[in-house]
């Protein structure tokens, strides 16, 4: 299951890329009205062992039975989501027993930096809802029921004109002077650096990996 697969880019992969039988799911009817289409590109008529097949859906009761999948994957969603927790809880149900997760999303430190951070993103994207820190990540998972095998993280470069590309010149002005007059710990992980191509920063991504126990 790739839960939130958006216009379906994850899901093609891991249709290509496997014999296995694949959903990707979302809320948006828009986003997944395009992976369908952009999925003809790519299917396979002939395949015997594989299938993909896009649906509308919320992750806060997916339609699903329990024990559906062996595999669940989220990239980039659950931060949008305020009950994640909920999600979660979901994700543990249609799960198989010692089935695998794998989420990829932004972190941020814990406490009064984290808080920059999330308030700076929520002003970019009002769709935004809380990036958590690693050690919020490990206790959500665990929380569902889930156990953590595996966690790293990625620091990402961002170009400042790119991110905030979607706003008119006086909110971008607004949204650099956030950037650019940060200081102590929140401008040491923000990082705003002036290039010849611009204005950059950092964010960084965690990927976390976790089973559902075996009884």
């Amino acid at each position: 299951l790739d839960l939130g697969c958006g216009e379906g880019r994850h899901a093609i992969t891991a249709y290509l890329q496997s014999d296995v039988t694949v959903v990707g799911l979302d809320l948006s009817r828009r986003d997944i009205g395009t992976a369908r289409e952009r999925f003809t590109e790519f299917e396979d008529p002939a395949a015997e062992r594989r299938s993909l097949s896009f649906v509308t859906g919320s992750g806060l009761a997916l339609p699903f039975d329990d024990a559906s999948f062996d595999r669940v994957i989220c990239s980039e969603v659950l931060e949008h989501i305020h009950e994640y927790e909920a999600v979660l809880d979901e994700i543990q149900r249609v799960l198989k027993q010692g089935g695998l997760l794998a989420v990829v999303d932004n972190v941020v430190p814990p406490g009064s930096v984290g808080d920059y951070v999330n308030a700076f993103e929520k002003l970019r994207d009002p769709s935004h809802g809380r990036c958590l820190s690693p050690e919020e990540w490990t206790a959500a998972f665990q929380a569902a029921e889930l156990s953590v095998k595996h966690q790293e993280t990625l620091t990402k470069t961002m170009n400042f004109q790119f991110w905030a590309k979607r706003h008119d010149p006086t909110m971008q002005s607004y949204l650099r002077s956030l950037l650019t007059e940060s200081s102590g710990p929140t401008a040491a992980f923000l990082n705003p650096q002036k290039t010849a191509d611009g204005t950059t920063f950092q964010l960084l991504e965690a990927i976390t990996i976790a089973t559902k126990p075996e009884p």
